[in-house]
């Protein structure tokens, strides 16, 4: 699939022909480097719409370029010249939400961010051109217009095998102690006890006292019955003979 062809438009204001042929170097450089550059000092002529010509270089290119001083930012802000009507296409842009987020890019020639980026500009990262040096900068603005970034997200890779989940084992029941012969007598002899004081007893006949009597004695009767039962014992499993 072929790839869209970068464009750009340099948007600066007038400062001098020092200012001026820094712009042309710029743009110079940016197309010896495979990007095609919409610049005013190589497409105007007398008799040229000058704003049909930026309202359709802003709209029709990839990239805006907006070389940021102190001049520039006071003429952006109180939308002077063409300074002024080239930054209302471009906040007109970016606020009715355009599909390329990287478009509008800042470039700082002069001055501190604070006094020489717009107002609709502030807070954004720049390619910082203030210095001597003019090729680091510049691979940075054409990487980021080629969008080749230096440093890349690496593949997502496999998900790990974790280890197989193991729950905890539950601590064995313990096995409830048979009575010895002499504590299974002391109970039985309590039980006995018991049931002949409630057999003895004398209660209201029809009353809630002797129908709770009733069923004490048949659950101590049911408790004694089941303490005099034989242990019963399990018996060896049967050996089948060789033959």
């Amino acid at each position: 699939m072929a790839r869209r062809r970068v464009t750009c438009f340099i948007s600066y204001a007038w400062e001098g022909k020092r200012h001026e042929n820094w712009v042309n170097r710029l743009a110079e450089a940016l197309a010896a480097n495979g990007v095609y550059v919409h610049l005013d000092l190589w497409e105007t002529h007398p008799g040229i719409d000058i704003a049909k010509y930026m309202e359709s270089s802003v709209r029709g290119s990839t990239h805006v370029l907006i070389i940021c001083t102190t001049k520039y930012a006071d003429r952006a802000d109180g939308r002077k010249g063409g300074v002024g009507w080239e930054t209302s296409l471009v906040t007109g842009q970016i606020f009715s939400g355009t599909k390329n987020k990287k478009k509008f890019v800042p470039i700082l020639r002069q001055g501190e961010p604070a006094k020489a980026l717009p107002t609709y500009l502030k807070g954004k990262l720049y390619v910082d051109f203030r210095g001597r040096a003019f090729r680091d900068p510049l691979e940075a603005l054409l990487r980021h217009v080629f969008d080749e970034r230096e440093r890349k997200r690496p593949d997502i890779g496999e998900r790990p095998a974790f280890p197989t989940v193991v729950l905890p084992k539950k601590p064995a029941a313990k096995a409830r102690r048979a009575p010895k012969p002499t504590e299974k007598k002391a109970v039985v002899r309590k039980k006995q006890r018991e049931l002949q004081r409630l057999m003895s007893a004398i209660w209201a006949t029809g009353s809630d006292r002797e129908t709770r009597r009733v069923q004490a004695i048949s659950r101590a009767a049911t408790d004694l019955a089941d303490l005099r039962k034989p242990a019963t014992r399990r018996k060896p499993a049967s050996r089948r003979k060789r033959g």
